[in-house]
């Protein structure tokens, strides 16, 4: 029973987090104007103010780290460019093989692996070299 009833389940491919993604960046953008409030509303660096400067202060700041977060998914993003491309590539070789089809430019392929190689070297020196 304890080996049979009680196990850890097998792993199953799943395509991505799905609705975990949603979740983490609405818990990302919380944690952004939590932050801003309790930065603005309750530090003695702004208890000088007005409330309705708080209250400018605070979307001031809220704006910022919110764009902050934008630039840093543009610059960063979640899928790196050269595992897209690769992704993209063992797309068309499954694609190739699973649909038995073609390259559609074989000849042209064939023709760029089949280089002729010319070493040319030039004798710049007046020595005669035999």
């Amino acid at each position: 029973k304890l080996l049979a009833d009680v196990r850890r389940p097998l792993p199953t491919k799943a395509r991505g987090n799905g609705a975990w993604d949603v979740c983490f960046e609405a818990m990302g953008i919380l944690a952004v104007l939590t932050n801003s409030a309790l930065i603005v509303f309750t530090t003695k660096a702004f208890e000088s103010y007005s409330l309705s400067d708080k209250v400018l202060w605070f979307i001031f700041i809220e704006h910022v780290l919110i764009g902050l977060r934008l630039m840093a998914n543009w610059f960063f993003p979640a899928t790196p460019e050269h595992v897209r491309v690769l992704s993209l590539k063992h797309k068309h070789i499954v694609h190739k093989h699973v649909d038995c089809v073609e390259d559609e430019d074989e000849n042209m392929r064939m023709h760029a692996l089949q280089r002729d190689v010319a070493v040319v070297v030039n004798d710049v020196d007046d020595d005669d070299d035999d």
